[in-house]
């Protein structure tokens, strides 16, 4: 039998090189291959550094700061400035002020001083701390500024005491003096308030907007009933007349103080010093601190002020009802009835279910106002005196803006007497000069000159009008407001007339 011839013996390596023998196929640990040697080189492993840890580097913290919410002509106010740098550093500071403040800045002190030329209204301040690594910290802040001195206990938000127009007294109830501050922030809020009301805003030029310092001993208002407690220096109580929501001052206390700081006020209305969401109307009106409160004012001044009626149903009130005692309310369902029939759009039925889905406070003769569901009408399917927030409505626009006139807004001069007959005989050579000049700008409402029955076409908007008459005639200036907001008696808002005899 023909032996096989025997298989190739593997070299005889040691048994560590067995696998490197396998991997690079090379006798590397001896023995085995008679070729010639062969080196291997082992791969480099990378270095790796250790990772490198940055150290956290903090901004300065500014400290909280003694801000003044208010200040007037003739208290200007320091404070020292104050923050804190994890570092260590040296703080260096910086601030920029609103036009109507001047800054400055001596080290850590800042002194704030009313620009006695700016007018009444909110100014920023800005201050920055930075440390010497260049990191910073901010703080903004708004401060109401009263660019006329309170004389004694009253200041001016708006207008003066000695404009012509309307006068808005609003006077504090429980503050103490350290107080006041807070009371002069609430009643600029509701400054602005007002100003968000497109129906109000359209004639604030006519308004002056006062507040009256009153000093409490005690802070807050007291709840009717609770025994022990010290009543505010105008008697407001929150709960009166068996319902919580209800703020009531001593109107007699609270005009005999208006009286006093104000002889000469339209409007008084009551802040008092609580947060509890209150407040009424009346012959004088009231307000809480609380921030939805401030449409309370809006809605108790739409009584007090503008002479309107409730539009919500509510079946426990009962009063009486006489027609045509409010604009915005009638029982009369036939167009030509309505009063504010002007506002109607012929296309809108009569009465009217739903406004237009594109136009929601469109006027139409809607079921519902007075506390009652049925046999009143409102103007509009819903407005501010109908639910707190709401917008106005034109037709109670219109009453607000007519009110604004009839209550001082429309002339801020004229001449000569209109009381008083003008005689031919007394007439001077040159003849008279009637004079009639519009409180508000040309662009809220304009002159319309008679003689007779006869309009002057070519005297609209003059403020004069100077006649020599040699027979009896009478002589007539209307003013026609011009914003949109008022179609009743085409325009007109107020009239004056003299008669020459």
């Amino acid at each position: 039998m023909k032996m096989k011839p025997p298989l190739p013996r593997w070299p005889s390596l040691p048994l560590a090189c067995w696998g490197l023998a396998m991997l690079l196929a090379l006798s590397a640990c001896g023995g085995g291959s008679s070729g010639p040697a062969t080196t291997t080189t082992t791969p480099e492993v990378p270095r790796v550094d250790p990772p490198v840890v940055t150290p956290v580097v903090l901004p300065p913290v500014i400290g909280t700061l003694a801000w003044p919410l208010a200040l007037d002509a003739t208290h200007p106010a320091q404070m020292k400035l104050l923050a804190t740098d994890p570092e260590g550093g040296a703080i260096t500071w910086s601030v920029v002020c609103g036009t109507r403040l001047k800054c400055k800045l001596d080290g850590d002190t800042l002194s704030l001083e009313v620009d006695t030329a700016a007018p009444t209204g909110q100014s920023g301040v800005q201050i920055t701390a930075t440390n010497p690594k260049g990191l910073r910290d901010l703080v903004e802040r708004n401060v109401i500024i009263w660019s006329r001195a309170m004389s004694g206990r009253l200041g001016s938000l708006a207008g003066a005491p000695d404009r012509a127009g309307l006068h808005l007294l609003i006077l504090g109830d429980g503050f103490t003096a350290a107080e006041q501050p807070v009371f002069h922030q609430a009643a600029y809020e509701l400054l602005m308030k007002f100003n968000s009301q497109p129906e109000i805003a359209a004639h604030m030029d006519a308004w002056n907007i006062h507040v009256g310092n009153v000093d409490a001993a005690v802070s807050g208002i007291p709840r009717a009933g609770v025994l022990n407690t010290v009543a505010p220096p105008l008697g407001s109580v929150l709960g009166c007349q068996n319902t919580s929501r209800l703020l009531c001052p001593n109107s007699e206390l609270v005009l005999q103080v208006a009286s006093q700081l104000l002889p000469h006020y339209t409007m008084v209305l009551v802040i008092g010093n609580t947060t509890d969401y209150a407040g009424a109307g009346g012959v004088v009106s009231t307000v809480s601190l609380a921030p939805s409160a401030r449409d309370i004012a809006v809605h108790e001044l739409g009584h007090s002020f503008a002479g309107l009626a409730d539009e919500y149903v509510d079946e426990y009130i009962n009063y009486a009802y006489v027609e045509g005692a409010y604009p915005n309310i009638t029982t009369f369902s036939a167009r030509e009835q309505v009063p504010w029939r002007v506002w109607i759009d012929p296309q809108t039925p009569v009465p009217t279910s739903l406004p237009p889905p594109e136009t929601p406070d469109a006027v139409g003769l809607f079921y519902g106002g007075y506390y009652r569901a049925a046999g009143y009408f409102r103007p509009t399917l819903d407005s501010f005196m109908r639910n707190l927030g709401r917008n106005f409505g034109a037709v109670n626009g219109e009453a607000w803006a007519r009110n604004v006139y009839a209550q001082g807004g429309a002339w801020s001069a004229s001449a000569p007497d209109t009381k008083t007959p003008l005689l031919r005989t007394a007439q001077p050579a040159e003849g008279w000069l009637f004079k009639a000049t519009p409180l508000m700008g040309r662009k809220i409402a304009e002159t319309r000159w008679y003689v007779g029955d006869t309009e002057l076409t070519d005297q609209r908007g003059a403020t004069q009008l100077p006649l020599f008459s040699a027979i009896p005639v009478v002589v007539r200036v209307d003013l026609v407001d011009l914003t949109g907001r008022v179609r009743l008696n085409q325009g007109v808002v107020a009239s004056l007339s003299w008669s020459i005899q």
